[in-house]
């Protein structure tokens, strides 16, 4: 592994020293893992009486390691160790023998699973194409690593692959290709990049420290290992391993050091952030993320002073991120190399430099919260330019099967994304799939399915009764008035946007907020009882210490007031 300008190792403690400065970010999102590790040393034990139960609880920490996408090898083993647990036991205990060669263990394995899966098509000949079993390398390694993490690593193939190229890592040629060659080579590289991460004391400390009681301490730095790989080929930015560094300035001249989440917060601070600023960021973006400042005026023909925005924008920037000073060699473009990287373009018989969002700020301009934001100059709406080619109003039409369902999950995202359907299209499915969940996850998107029952009521809005059986004696009947889909839908839609209204602060979209004193302001018996155990009180002091079914609640209208606290 070594990088063909700067001796060997170069590039991989580039990598190292980047995910170093950015640990605390990526420990938020993958410690998970050796979290999700633990859980399953705990919980394992292939001669449980209950294997299917042990299997379904063990594994059930993995997340995205077995089920991303379109890809579900733990709904499918654990659908399979229902159905047959002894089968499954039984594949286990040869996955888990490590005097059978690596190869066989998955053939096998996969093979086990595949019959199972044939044995469902034969039931079902409607589902031939739906039924995988999804049990590839990448799953089988998860198993491996669970059970043995002081010898295996994580492995996927395109993160192999891509940290592969990343590092120029010389891949050792195989006399066989066996069905798992591919994991026998990453794991040579996992070695020779373990070896270094061991000489870094500062690296191996401060994973030291992360790791709590409920992970899995990680003695032999495997997941570590795994983590930097993952890191290499997935957070970090193709732009940083371009052969002969087309952009300008590569990392190892300068890098500003500025993650996704800090520019995803820059770019709400109003203090740092004008709107001539956003809006010309979103340029930018509306082209593909790189064009001239020449095609910027052209295109959008705006009147914005970018050299004057550009020097105000980076200079909060710096203050805001606390980046370090430009390099003496890039003086000239300071203003510049905070939010872009560049490159030397032909422009007619002249040369001029075309510039490209650096790929945080693009993933962070590229966040449907930023995406819906009012774009305005002077004080005067002025919205970006649409680009999506689909109409305001759309029907996709046919018989069932026909790919309906299939097409809507494309238009969707095309149209939150502000893409051109055809760009979309070129898109693996899988990857639009998943915004597309992330995006109903939002409430930016609502699927339902109409049929020919739904009335007024259940579409637009209707009277529903309400019974109170809270009064053994007596049921009482009230009537409220409900949003239907379609209105509830429409009322979200309408709703306007507050001034930090993309910060999380835990609630709903139309939350319903209380306020409890606890007896009074400061410390007191109720506050630090409540506060120490987790619960709430409450209540008012006519009603006595004790609630009862005998109480009277016809004063202050106390009883409406709990239910609906409580409900």
């Amino acid at each position: 592994m070594s990088d063909r300008n700067n001796g060997p190792f170069k590039r991989l403690r580039f990598i190292i020293d980047h995910y170093k400065t950015n640990f605390d970010t990526v420990n938020k999102q993958e410690r998970y893992k050796w979290v999700a590790l633990k859980w399953y040393k705990d919980h394992w034990n292939i001669e449980a009486e209950d294997f299917a139960q042990m299997l379904i609880t063990a594994f059930s920490k993995t997340g995205n390691l077995l089920a991303s996408g379109m890809y579900y090898p733990y709904k499918m083993l654990c659908e399979y160790a229902k159905e047959e647990p002894e089968s499954v036991r039984g594949i286990f205990r040869i996955l888990h023998d490590e005097q059978r060669s690596l190869s066989e263990r998955y053939e096998i394995f996969k093979n086990s699973c595949q019959s199972y899966v044939d044995g469902l098509k034969k039931k079902n000949p409607d589902r031939q194409k739906s039924l995988n079993h999804y049990q590839d390398p990448r799953a089988v390694m998860v198993y491996l690593t669970f059970q043995y993490p002081e010898k295996y690593y994580l492995f996927k193939s395109t993160m192999y692959t891509t940290f592969r190229d990343r590092t120029d890592y010389a891949e050792p040629k195989a006399k066989i290709n066996s069905a798992m060659h591919k994991v026998e080579r990453y794991m040579k590289m996992c070695d020779i990049l373990l070896s270094e991460i061991q000489k870094d004391d500062e690296l191996v400390a401060m994973h030291r420290a992360r790791l709590t009681d409920n992970c899995y301490q990680d003695p032999n730095l495997h997941l570590l290992t795994m983590d930097i790989v993952f890191y290499g080929s997935n957070y970090m930015s193709e732009e940083l391993f371009v052969p002969g560094d087309s952009y300008w300035p590569p990392l190892r001249d300068y890098d500003p050091g500025i993650t996704e989440e800090m520019w995803f917060e820059i770019l709400q601070d109003e203090d740092t952030t004008s709107k001539e600023s956003l809006a010309l960021l979103q340029m930018f973006l509306n082209l593909g993320g790189e064009s001239t400042f020449d095609n910027i005026v052209s295109q959008f023909k705006t009147q914005i002073d970018y050299k004057t925005v550009l020097q105000n924008f980076s200079d909060c920037v710096i203050r805001k991120a606390n980046c370090a000073a430009c390099p003496k060699g890039y003086k000239e473009f300071a203003k510049y190399i905070i939010p872009f990287v560049g490159r030397t373009i032909a422009n007619g018989t002249s040369k001029g430099n075309s510039w490209k969002l650096r790929s945080e700020l693009k993933s962070a301009l590229e966040r449907p919260e930023l995406q819906n934001r009012d774009f305005t100059k002077n004080g005067d709406e002025k919205n970006m330019p649409t680009k999506t080619d689909i109409s305001l109003n759309t029907i996709l039409y046919g018989p069932p099967g026909t790919g309906k369902t299939y097409h809507t999950v494309i238009y969707a995202v095309a149209i939150i994304e502000n893409k051109l359907l055809e760009e979309v299209k070129k898109e693996p499915y899988n990857d639009v799939f998943a915004r597309y969940n992330t995006y109903r996850a939002q409430g930016l998107i609502e699927f339902t399915t109409f049929h020919q029952s739904y009335g007024y009521e259940e579409f637009i809005e209707g009277i529903k009764p309400v019974m109170d059986n809270t009064d053994e004696d007596r049921s009482d009947i009230q009537y409220s008035i409900e949003d239907g889909l379609f209105k509830a839908f429409c009322n979200k839609s309408a709703m306007p946007a507050a001034k930090k209204s993309n910060l999380d602060l835990g609630l709903n979209k139309t939350p319903t907020i209380w306020k409890v004193s606890l007896w009074s302001t400061g410390d007191n018996p109720t506050r630090t009882e409540c506060l120490n155990n987790g619960h709430i009180r409450i209540g008012w002091d006519d009603y006595g210490p004790d609630i009862t079914d005998d109480t009277d609640f016809t004063e202050n209208g106390g009883k409406n007031v709990l239910n609906s606290f409580i409900y």
